[in-house]
C-alpha cells in the first residue's frame, strides 16, 4: 500500500472502521460532556443531545459542542505522531477521517451551524472562525503526512471518496434508522 499508493480490500475495511470509530468517538465525547454536566443525554450515530431537548444551563451546550471537536483534534494529533514515528501508512485513513469529519461539519455550517460554528457564534467572533481554524489545522497535518509518505494525488482522492462514502453511510443510517446507542 505505501510503495505504490494502491488501495486494496484491507485498506477499504480499515478506512470504514476508522471513519466509524472516529465518528463514534466524536459523538461519545459530546454525550460524555453533557452527562458530566448533569444533563440526561441520548446518543445516536450522528448526534448527542439532552433527552429533554434543552441543557440545564446555556453554557452546557457550548462545552458539550466543544467536546467532540477537541477529541477529534486530539485523535488526529495522536495519529499524526504515530505515523511520524512508526511509519504505519495504514493509519492515514484515520487522519483523513478526522479531517473529513470537521471539514464536512464546516461545510454544513453554511446551512446549520455545527459544533465549532455554534461556539464561534456564541463568542461573537463570526460563525466560521473556529471551523476554519480547526479545518486548516487538520488539513495541515494531512498535508504534512501526505508529503512525508509521498502519497499520490490519486491515493489522496481515493481516500476522499472512501471517507465520504463511509460518512454518508453513517449519516444515512442515522437519518433513516434513528438508532439510539446510549
Amino acid at each position: 500500500m505505501t510503495e505504490n499508493n494502491s488501495i486494496g480490500i484491507k485498506y477499504i475495511i480499515v478506512t470504514g472502521l476508522a471513519v466509524i470509530l472516529t465518528w463514534l468517538l466524536h459523538e461519545f465525547s459530546h454525550w460524555t460532556m453533557g452527562t458530566l454536566l448533569g444533563n440526561n443525554m441520548v446518543m445516536t450515530l450522528n448526534q448527542s443531545f439532552p433527552i429533554s431537548g434543552e441543557y440545564k444551563e446555556g453554557w452546557h451546550y457550548q462545552l458539550t459542542s466543544a467536546a467532540g471537536p477537541i477529541i477529534t483534534i486530539i485523535e488526529a494529533i495522536v495519529i499524526y505522531i504515530l505515523m511520524r514515528h512508526s511509519h504505519k501508512a495504514i493509519l492515514y485513513s484515520t487522519l483523513f477521517a478526522c479531517f473529513m469529519c470537521r471539514f464536512g461539519a464546516t461545510l454544513l455550517s453554511f446551512r446549520n451551524p455545527n459544533d465549532e460554528a455554534r461556539i464561534s457564534q456564541y463568542l461573537g467572533i463570526g460563525t466560521f472562525t473556529f471551523p476554519v481554524i480547526v479545518t486548516l489545522f487538520l488539513f495541515f497535518l494531512l498535508i504534512l503526512t501526505t508529503l512525508k509518505y509521498k502519497f499520490s494525488l490519486r491515493f489522496v482522492f481515493l481516500n476522499f471518496v472512501l471517507t465520504t462514502f463511509f460518512i454518508s453511510c453513517i449519516v444515512a443510517t442515522d437519518t433513516f434508522l434513528h438508532w439510539q446507542l446510549i
